[in-house]
């Protein structure tokens, strides 16, 4: 069942090194002209019937 895969439980020691595996970098970084050139390659989903 799918539900299993929340049957776990980490550790406080393999919450600590998760937490020092974060570097503090974004690999998104959403601009107006990212945003725009996204909304561009959308299909004009009305515009197909």
């Amino acid at each position: 069942m799918n539900l299993d895969l929340f049957d776990f439980a980490l550790t406080d020691e393999e919450m600590a090194r998760i937490a020092a595996m974060d570097q503090r970098k974004r690999y998104y970084h959403s601009t107006p002209e990212t945003l725009k050139k996204y909304a561009e390659i959308v299909p004009d989903v009305d515009g197909q019937k």
